[in-house]
């Protein structure tokens, strides 16, 4: 049935149609945005850091992209499942590590959903309005590496790499920056979930992290809600995708 329904779907596609629910989904309005992106800027290798158990890189295979995808994942319970999923496909690695802007280790807030588990606490009284899973169970030691440190390493045997920096760090996506800042002219495109409404303790607002990216060069391409508040308006994150001048047949 998956089959089927990607084979109607490209099929649309082609034809420049496409068949979705009304109000369109976050995922759909997503996929419109980051489609051109990937093909203007010929991106063969996406960063994938604070991928949990890979939904990012299933999602990005879903988009029939092809090209590499290096995971970073350092608590160890989804990581398995990430390490799983890449295990069956030839161009996906997995760094067992965060990144960040200090090289060394760290304990990361373990959370009942792993997807929110943070260096940063959350504010528990807004966190748990729209989510119960946003609770801290325990703590886990790991490392943390600067990109600028180690992404030859991470790149290794990858000819030409055109870069997509993808972060969801859950509020640490300024020091993942920090740590990238040697090495941002070598990435095309990006994506950060910013926050409008602050749900770690110390975390970053948009207003903080958007101009820092755009002082590297990048321009904003699109917003596409992440999560909002439960009277389902206000919005509390989205994910913002930028990019470099495409005028130069899509280089940097």
């Amino acid at each position: 049935m998956m089959n089927i329904r990607r084979t109607v779907r490209k099929g649309l596609h082609q034809l420049g149609l496409e068949l979705t629910r009304a109000p369109v989904p976050n995922w759909t309005r997503y996929r419109w945005a980051i489609l051109p992106v990937l093909d203007r800027f010929h991106i063969n290798c996406v960063l994938d850091v604070g991928a949990n158990a890979g939904q990012f890189g299933h999602s990005l295979r879903e988009l029939d992209y092809d090209g590499w995808i290096i995971s970073f994942e350092p608590v160890s319970g989804p990581r398995v499942r990430l390490e799983q999923a890449a295990k069956a496909d030839p161009k996906w690695r997995v760094c067992p590590y965060a990144l960040g802007s200090i090289e060394g280790e760290a304990e990361i807030h373990v959370t009942a959903s792993s997807v929110f588990s943070s260096f940063l606490e959350p504010v528990t009284d807004i966190a748990t309005l729209w989510d119960a899973g946003n609770f801290v169970q325990r703590g886990e030691r790991v490392s943390v590496h600067r990109l600028d440190a180690v992404l030859d390493e991470c790149l290794a045997d990858i000819r030409n790499p055109n870069i997509y920096l993808k972060m969801d760090t859950q509020g640490f996506d300024a020091e993942v920056l920090s740590g990238a800042e040697n090495v941002m002219h070598r990435i095309s495109a990006l994506q950060t979930e910013t926050a409008f409404r602050k749900i770690y303790q110390g975390m970053k607002g948009f207003d903080e992290v958007l101009p820092k990216i755009m002082s590297y060069g990048f321009g904003v391409v699109d917003f596409v809600p992440v999560t909002r508040e439960r009277d389902g308006l206000r919005v509390i994150e989205m994910d913002c995708i930028l990019c470099r001048d495409a005028s130069r047949d899509g280089r940097p």
